[in-house]
């Protein structure tokens, strides 16, 4: 059973290749809204696109976040967060047991 996501918000950091990829598409087939953070609004836009063009979700953003960068992390917090409502927990890392919560 998969859970409809209609009406969450998820942020994926990423989302261009690999785990974060298939983690958006897969949210955003369920219906999520999905920001996806990235350092390249050009090379993100063309994974937007293909998402939206599989699952028909066209409610993918994009988001400037280089981590490598703290300035660029607190900006990319403070334009996400007042846009996002209600945020769902979305992690393309696991849980390690013991790296709290």
């Amino acid at each position: 059973m998969t859970a409809d996501l209609e009406g969450r918000t998820v942020l994926v950091t990423g989302a261009k290749t690999g785990i974060g990829r298939a983690t958006a598409e897969a949210l955003a087939g369920r219906g999520a809204e999905v920001f996806l953070a990235g350092r390249s609004p050009s090379r993100t836009q063309a994974v937007i696109d293909e998402i939206a063009a599989r699952t028909g979700n066209d409610r993918l953003r994009f988001l400037m976040l280089d981590l490598g960068e703290l300035d660029s992390v607190r900006a990319a917090a403070e334009g996400f967060l007042p846009r996002a409502g209600r945020c769902t927990r979305s992690s393309t890392t696991p849980d390690w047991p013991g790296s709290g919560d």
